[in-house]
């Protein structure tokens, strides 16, 4: 168990998924993924939920929707009905994710954690390194078959993963999480 997942213990149990492997996730297989409408409708910019006085809008909800299906189908299409489906099953935990998530960036902010881009990429890139070994693969296999055929490298990998804010918001809960007590962080 890594150290993390020990300082979250029963907080996370009972009050959140392992927040930033799924901001990395849906950051590294879902880039750009959206099937928004471009030109908003009113239905899509108004608000889903008012934490604190910010706006998590409908259409925050969809995107959230839709990249957790992407992941969740891996990159297959379907059809309307199970893309109907889906939404009706997981919308209202996406809306609640989106509160906590909110919350736990405003609490960050309060007790003036930032997170710094050269901290975050050596996160990820440890976290990330971590996962390949429990996996069975290792950094360098990793680029060579996954990063080489499309002209990356490890560094751009993660940079590009690093500068999606929705993986520094996730950063910042596990530093607030690191800075309380599990019972002391409340969502």
């Amino acid at each position: 168990m890594n150290p993390i997942s020990k300082e979250m213990g029963s907080f996370m149990k009972k009050n959140a998924v392992p927040v930033l492997v799924i901001a990395m996730l849906l950051a590294w297989v879902v880039p750009g993924f959206c099937l928004a409408e471009s030109a908003p409708s009113d239905e899509k910019v108004k608000a889903a939920a008012i934490v604190n006085g910010n706006s998590i809008t409908e259409t925050q909800v969809e995107e959230a929707l839709m990249k957790g299906l992407q992941a969740a189908t891996r990159g297959m299409p379907q059809s309307p009905e199970k893309v109907d489906e889906f939404r009706k099953m997981y919308r209202d935990r996406v809306l609640e994710n989106l509160i906590r998530n909110e919350l736990l960036l405003e609490e960050a902010k309060k007790q003036k954690i930032t997170v710094g881009q050269e901290e975050l990429v050596a996160a990820l890139s440890e976290q990330i390194e971590m996962q390949l070994t429990g996996s069975g693969g290792n950094r360098q296999e990793y680029e060579e078959m996954a990063l080489k055929p499309k002209g990356m490298t490890w560094d751009q990998f993660i940079a590009d993963i690093a500068n999606r804010p929705e993986v520094a918001h996730a950063y910042m809960f596990e530093k607030l999480v690191k800075t309380k007590s599990p019972e002391q962080v409340k969502v």
